[in-house]
């Protein structure tokens, strides 16, 4: 089902009308059928995901880099078998509608911060060209947009990944991630950087590598403060 979703997507609505006629609409979790106005997983099992209300912000230990970049990660859901499995349809699966759930929380954890939503920029994690031509979107930066048209905080879409690495998802040994992805990412200019406070947007962090990186670029640009802002934090490091 998912490789016919896949292709039927970029249809739209003529897609999912087909698809809605061949296979009955059922929770991507728990298989049970979902109501009108529900997408993919069904209210009960979204309701089900914990939230990280009452530890917002970690400054995640960096075992693996010299020097950490950012100041601090901030993330808004546990990470639970649902959650993986929204994440990997939502990056994987060409279900990009996902984007209003994720940002929505996210939106939330942003406002309750004040060195957030007085932040100058929100920065998506970018996707190499050739992977966004496969993939169709770059899922951070929907969530980027989303949260800036909900807050007023602009998108700075600077950042620009010059080497397609291998995901990161593949790569077990978290060293190799490091490797992986140094020198990824690239700043042709400072865009107005300068003195500013920024907010890296990416759906997951795992070992810190990505954002790291991309972190490293933004401060050799001249932003002053990076934080990350993500949908959920997989393990500490």
């Amino acid at each position: 089902m998912q490789v016919i979703q896949k292709i039927i997507y970029p249809f739209s609505v003529l897609g999912k009308t087909v698809l809605d006629v061949i296979f009955p609409d059922t929770c991507g979790h728990c298989n049970n059928r979902i109501e009108d106005g529900e997408e993919l997983f069904c209210t009960n099992c979204k309701d089900s995901i914990p939230r990280n209300y009452l530890n917002t912000v970690a400054s995640i230990k960096q075992k693996l880099h010299r020097k950490k970049y950012y100041t601090y990660i901030a993330w808004s859901f546990g990470y639970t078998d649902i959650m993986r499995s929204l994440i990997h349809d939502f990056k994987f699966n060409s279900f990009p509608m996902l984007d209003n759930f994720l940002a929505g929380a996210m939106k939330e954890t942003l406002m309750s911060r004040d060195d957030l939503k007085f932040a100058d920029f929100l920065v998506p994690v970018p996707l190499h060209r050739s992977r966004y031509r496969l993939r169709g979107y770059n899922q951070s930066h929907l969530i980027a947009k989303i949260i800036s048209d909900k807050t007023g905080i602009p998108v700075f879409n600077g950042l620009k990944r010059i080497r397609n690495t291998s995901p990161q998802s593949l790569i077990k040994d978290d060293k190799e991630k490091v490797k992986n992805v140094k020198g990824a990412f690239s700043i042709k200019d400072d865009g107005g950087l300068s003195g500013k406070d920024v907010i890296l947007i990416d759906d997951i962090v795992t070992s810190g590598s990505t954002v790291n990186e991309c972190a490293k670029v933004l401060k050799q640009a001249g932003a002053e403060n990076v934080y990350i802002l993500a949908a959920v934090v997989s393990k500490n490091n």
